[in-house]
């Protein structure tokens, strides 16, 4: 018994840097993997309030790159922090520890503050060259404001003990709080487009770009609530020009970040939703207006990408000719708001379930390339033969339905085979070096993070100092490893079996209670 408390205890320690265990949220995790991140980049990390915003739009400036994920903690900010520093950045921007208050056992300042700590400390020690910017929780009326706070009061703390630069947003978002006041809010928790205007007014100067929201334009949801709601507002204010690329759809599109993958500042996403599958037809072809005219000064476009009709097919109410006919509408919505750009329909891509293969989305994806034929301007592009592998999504780019970074690099290699000069792809040589080099430096990163998370003191569920003495001498050795550009696979995998083996060393002396006699 005794042996199996102590592993369970040690496993403990790392076991929530692997809690991202819903797919929607390993998928985004994963589509960071095959990108690159390099010292001209300015890096927003955080949870859905950073995922759902188009910083680099909404800065006007390409080399900010958002690494927000919808539900994120901040034990899963540190399991996929090499995901950003490896690359050491320019600045980055966190904001994280709404969601550890929304979730039973993480929901404590302490647990925050504590992750907060071990991120800024291994941003510091392995990209020391970085700007690194703490961002207030957001004040939210889903969460308890007075634990919000409190956490806020730790994070500044831990910030002017660092010396890293706190930036307090809550009195200027206080509306988010208010019981039914939707000024700067759909639902209590998330932003529209005049709530982030205000954070990027906020932070321009940190930024160095300036926000290209209108100053007085009213946010413009598209007769749309929630997140779907948000989403077309930044959409509204967001500007069309005359070159660029528009992908439209449901949360595959979302879920990447094309500007990144096809290596282009004309190539913007109007994707939305999160979580398989996203919206429907009629919910794109709502946005559709505020896509094209939400701003007076909007062009055509150069190019449209459309990818939407899984959930419509998810529905089996429908038939599948009935879906086929609505994407008939939406074509002639957009075509109706820009009448000579170029429109791509993108077949949907396969799912891990054979059957629904065979009888629903092969069924829609012929369909819709004879639809295609019919209509003038508009072309096809199969997504669905290179993705399928024995009837059923290829593992080799999906996880579930989901679509992963290897995936989401074979697709912007489709893609830009019609977009034309300028636009280049992921290739596959670069998604696996980037992947490569993920993994490495993760696997130390992450054994890092749970030396740091230590409990030491004289206590039960604690460790002594000299217990620990050995392996805290080694850390440093292992920060510098991590800071060196040119570190190879065979450095860090040597450093990370040192560190375990002082891991393992360490785990009978946790001091545990001690056993009951019969008078005690």
């Amino acid at each position: 018994m005794r042996k199996i408390l102590l592993t369970l205890s040690f496993l403990c320690l790392g076991a929530l840097s692997a809690f991202a265990d819903l797919p929607f949220r390993n998928h985004r995790y994963d589509a960071f993997k095959v990108l690159k991140i390099t010292p001209e980049h300015t890096v927003f990390v955080g949870n859905s309030i950073t995922n759902m915003h188009e910083w680099w739009e909404a800065f006007g400036n390409p080399k900010i790159i958002n690494r927000g994920v919808s539900g994120a903690v901040s034990n899963e900010m540190l399991a996929n922090l090499e995901s950003v520093v490896a690359g050491r950045p320019k600045q980055i921007f966190f904001m994280i520890g709404t969601n550890d208050l929304g979730t039973a056992g993480l929901n404590t300042a302490a647990q925050v503050a504590r992750n907060v700590r071990t991120t800024l400390k291994r941003c510091q020690l392995e990209t020391p060259e970085t700007q690194l910017f703490v961002q207030s929780i957001l004040p939210s009326r889903q969460r308890n404001l007075a634990l919000q706070k409190e956490t806020n009061d730790s994070l500044k703390k831990i910030c002017t003990e660092m010396k890293v630069t706190y930036i307090d947003l809550w009195n200027d978002l206080l509306s988010v709080s208010e019981s039914n006041n939707n000024s700067h809010t759909l639902d209590g928790l998330h932003l529209t487009a005049s709530g982030y205007r205000i954070w990027c007014n906020k932070i321009a100067r940190y930024v160095g770009s300036e926000c290209v929201y209108p100053a007085s334009a009213p946010d413009n949801a598209c007769n749309l609530g929630g997140s779907y709601g948000m989403r077309a507002t930044y959409f509204s204010m967001l500007p069309v020009c005359k070159d660029d690329i528009l992908l439209i759809g449901d949360a595959t599109i979302h879920g990447g970040e094309w500007h990144e993958l096809l290596h282009s500042d004309k190539v913007k996403s109007r994707g939305t939703g999160w979580g398989y599958p996203g919206p429907d037809i009629a919910t794109i072809k709502k946005m559709v207006s505020g896509i094209f005219k939400g701003r007076s000064d909007n062009e055509e476009p150069a190019q449209i990408y459309l990818y939407i009709g899984t959930a419509d097919l998810n529905n089996t109410n429908k038939t599948v000719d009935a879906v086929v006919a609505e994407y008939r509408t939406l074509v002639g919505e957009i075509r109706k708001q820009a009448p000579n750009a170029p429109i791509y329909v993108q077949a949907i891509l396969p799912k891990s379930d054979a059957a629904s293969n065979t009888n629903r989305i092969v069924p829609f994806n012929t369909k819709l390339q004879a639809l295609v034929k019919e209509l003038a301007n508009v072309e096809y592009i199969d997504c669905y033969t290179p993705f399928v592998k024995e009837g059923m999504a290829n593992p080799a780019y999906f996880s579930g339905n989901y679509l992963y970074g290897k995936g989401y690099a074979k697709l912007s290699q489709l893609l830009a085979k019609t977009m034309g000069a300028g636009i280049i792809p992921t290739s596959d040589e670069e998604a696996n070096i980037n992947y490569a080099v993920f993994n490495q430096r993760t696997e130390l990163g992450d054994i890092i993070s749970r030396a740091e998370g230590l409990k030491l003191g004289n206590e039960v569920g604690a460790y002594t100092p000299e217990a620990a003495a050995d392996l805290l001498k080694a850390l440093p050795s292992a920060y510098m490893l991590l800071s060196k550009q040119d570190a190879t696979g065979a450095e860090l995998a040597a450093m990370g079996k040192e560190l375990n083996a002082l891991m393992t060393t360490l785990l009978p002396k946790l001091n545990l209670p001690k056993a009951s006699t019969a008078d005690n």
